[in-house]
């Protein structure tokens, strides 16, 4: 049974997929980390907003989460709209309103049929969160790292050489054939003139390829409109905070945890982006990227139940008898639980499922937080 996330205010949507035989899943628009999380699993989303700046922004956070799901946009005839399919790219459709039940039926059908389309993996780290936040709405980097709204340059083509001067061109002439020696000359008459010899035909000039020309520059939005896009979309954002409080709490109720925090990178340093049952200065701890947590695990494929201590000196929950960690992929994060009694393989397990549905979040997240300490310099002084 194909699975279809719909997001929509309107029930009826829902309603009528379900009565069609699909696995739905429907989620209202004010809750956008919980329909894209749903969407990961989906072979096709519906898109009924009433904005299509707000449309445009969720197909653009899907594109970013790595998410190739077929997208079916509800649109009407007002200004705008007929900008958002021309402009999304491949897997997006428009079901103009007022829909039908045949109409949207067949349109679903399409779309899980023609399965998901190929999109470029997730950013791995903040210099490639920040390049991709600033290419989904138009912005480039400059090389102090700050963002403009203007185009990058582009290098100018190098002159095309002068073609170079043609060869002298080589006597062709054969040798004259050897003949009995003249007779001698009247010494009274005057020689005749030689004859004049043909000019040889020059060398043909040796002409380089022609250059091609540079890519074109691709049109950008207007300042105006990014910002507009930008603010309309404020509300559905997710910071770290909010991100790390729900993994962690994800965390310690599947793994009957009596303490749980997650620890996200921070330029050079790993710090508590989220805890529970911490004590006052474990929130506030830093660990380098040779910390024996961080070294093992950050960058490991699978976790791991610590036995040892070392590893743990100096991290938060290294004071519990029992603490297993794993890594959060996309975010080189680690998620770390801990309780008195000691870890199944079952906890591990659990574990590691919890910090892969985490992952798109936190990605989204640290995406947000780059973005935001990149505009800080232009928010208001303190006053």
């Amino acid at each position: 049974m194909p699975h279809v996330t719909v997001v929509t205010r309107n029930p009826a949507i829902a309603v009528g997929l379900t009565h069609h035989g699909y696995d739905v899943t429907d989620v209202r628009p004010d809750r956008h980390g919980d329909w894209v999380r749903q969407a990961l699993g989906s072979q096709a989303v519906v898109l009924e907003l009433s904005d299509p700046i707000a449309a445009d922004a969720a197909v653009r956070r899907l594109r970013a989460e790595g998410n190739g799901v077929q997208v079916l946009v509800v649109v009407t005839d007002t200004a705008g709209w007929d900008a958002i399919v021309s402009h999304a790219g491949d897997g997006v459709r428009s079901l103009p309103l007022p829909i039908t039940l045949p109409s949207l039926t067949a349109a679903v059908e399409e779309l899980v049929a023609a399965g998901p389309v190929d999109v470029p993996p997730p950013p791995r780290n903040e210099e490639e969160l920040l390049s991709a936040v600033a290419r989904q709405v138009g912005l480039s980097i400059t090389e102090s790292g700050a963002l403009s709204a203007d185009p990058p340059a582009v290098p100018p083509a190098p002159a095309t050489p002068e073609p170079p001067a043609p060869p002298e061109p080589a006597d062709r002439r054969e040798p004259p054939e050897p003949t009995e020696p003249p007779e001698p000359a009247d010494p009274r008459e005057p020689p005749e003139p030689p004859e004049p010899a043909e000019p040889p035909e020059p060398a043909e000039p040796i002409v380089p390829a022609p250059m091609e020309p540079p890519p074109p520059i691709p049109p950008r939005a207007s300042t105006g409109a990014l910002v507009a896009a930008l603010t309309a979309s404020a509300g559905e954002l997710t910071g770290v905070a909010d991100a790390a409080e729900v993994a962690v709490a994800e965390l310690a109720r599947r793994t009957a945890a009596e303490a749980a925090v997650l620890l996200l990178p921070d330029g050079d340093v790993w710090r508590v982006a989220g805890g529970h049952n911490l004590l006052p200065a474990e929130h506030r701890a830093a660990l380098d990227a040779g910390h024996g947590l961080v070294a093992t695990i950050a960058d490991a494929s699978q976790g791991a139940i610590v036995d040892a201590r070392e590893p743990l000196d100096g991290a938060p929950l290294a004071s519990w008898d029992a603490v297993l960690a794993v890594p959060v992929d996309g975010v080189r994060g680690v998620l770390v639980a801990a309780r008195a009694e000691a870890f199944e393989e079952d906890a591990l397990r659990a574990a590691t499922e919890v910090a892969h549905d985490a992952a798109p979040l936190l990605r989204e997240a640290l995406a947000v937080r780059v973005l935001a300490r990149a505009l800080a310099p232009y928010a208001d002084p303190a006053g």
